[in-house]
């Protein structure tokens, strides 16, 4: 029952994502940008919710806006630098560590295969 709480407000911030984008013609730079667009702080059974946009990741490419939980992280939260996340995703296995769970909101591919590690630690 909680991730699919989760699950609900992931999407309801996705779509406050791209309401905001739709007005102002940009990403939300903040979580305080988004919650404006939602009827209150979004939060879950693991805490706060939140909301990122990261910069390229290489010339040329789009910024990345991510949505997410905290769902079950316990070192920090990771998030999968190999393919794109829109529903749930496991453990991977050593080469990924498991923090949170994260939904792109845009449409989003990596330039070419990456190296391991496919996450990356969210500062």
């Amino acid at each position: 029952m909680h991730r699919d709480q989760m699950e609900c407000n992931l999407a309801s911030m996705s779509l406050a994502c791209h309401l905001f984008r739709q007005d102002k013609y940009r990403w939300p730079a903040s979580i305080q940008e988004l919650t404006a667009y939602l009827p209150a702080p979004p939060r879950d059974e693991w805490g706060p919710m939140g909301y990122v946009l990261l910069p390229p990741d290489h010339p040329g490419s789009p910024e990345r806006p991510l949505v997410y939980s905290h769902c079950d992280s316990q070192t920090g939260l990771f998030y999968p630098t190999s393919e794109p996340q829109y529903s749930w995703y496991p453990d991977f296995g050593q080469h990924h560590q498991h923090g949170g769970q994260f939904r792109d909101v845009s449409l989003w591919s990596p330039a070419h295969p990456k190296p391991e590690p496919t996450t990356k630690p969210l500062q």
